[in-house]
């Protein structure tokens, strides 16, 4: 697998989970609604896999593997039990709202108050990356790509546009 193929793939499950927790937020106040209208019957399908998913997160399954996200728009959630943290941190003085594995791929999402250029300089500072890491900030959003211990590493700081008092959104997607 090439590192396109693999950069393709992690900005698809950040889109991915981007939505599912947009759609998550807007679904709370038609939860009543939606309750009464699931039977047993739904069982959405995509492709040659099967989907289920809640207010809190989506599993997708395939003979081709799995993905299982957990989202929650208030509160945190857990980080998938062999998240690589030492090689790339949770930022501190966040709360982490997103955690999505697929095979050996990771995708986690974190709001926090602080600044663009602090987050950039944090994750800098304590990721290792194998030669030169690719950093763009124009003050507003950043990513950063590179390598760090055979593992490709993006981390994107975003606006957070949500009605909630969180300043920055961090995404960050972690795959062989």
């Amino acid at each position: 697998m090439t590192i396109r193929s693999n950069v393709l793939k992690l900005v698809l499950i950040l889109m991915l989970s981007s939505l599912l927790f947009l759609a998550s937020a807007c679904a709370k106040s038609s939860e009543t609604e939606k309750e009464s209208e699931a039977t047993d019957k739904y069982k959405p399908t995509v492709a040659n896999g099967k989907v289920k998913a809640d207010e809190t997160g989506m599993e997708y399954k395939s003979d081709d593997g799995s993905i299982s996200i957990d989202v929650k728009s208030e509160g945190e959630v857990d980080l998938p039990e062999d998240y690589p943290a030492d090689i790339v941190p949770v930022y501190p003085k966040s709360k982490l709202f997103l955690a999505a594995k697929q095979g050996s791929g990771y995708t986690i999402s974190m709001k926090t108050d602080d600044s663009v250029d602090d987050i950039c300089k944090f994750y800098e500072k304590n990721v290792k990356y194998e030669g030169e890491a690719n950093i763009q900030n124009d003050g507003d959003t950043a990513m950063i790509m590179g390598m760090s211990k055979g593992l490709n590493v993006i981390i994107m700081v975003t606006p957070n546009e949500q009605a909630d008092e969180s300043k920055n959104i961090i995404a960050i997607s972690v795959a062989e």
